[in-house]
């Protein structure tokens, strides 16, 4: 995640399909407003998948992924 405020945590929400699919991963964003969060796994194909972290401004959404089944 990128531009986002520094030295600052949040949590980043994992959704496959419209719904939750694990607990969030918190994240502390470094001085350039920057943090991976690595703690979040999904392996279901033929899925719809992204995040979003939960800001004072709002919601800001990643980009969406569909895995496609193979």
């Amino acid at each position: 995640m990128t531009g986002f405020q520094p030295n600052t945590t949040y949590e980043v929400y994992p959704f496959a399909n419209g719904h939750v699919f694990s607990e969030p991963c918190t994240a502390r964003t470094d001085a350039n407003g920057s943090a991976t969060c690595n703690d979040v796994r999904y392996d279901v194909p033929d899925t719809t998948v992204y995040e979003y972290v939960d800001t004072s401004a709002g919601k800001v959404p990643s980009n969406t992924i569909y895995w496609e089944p193979r």
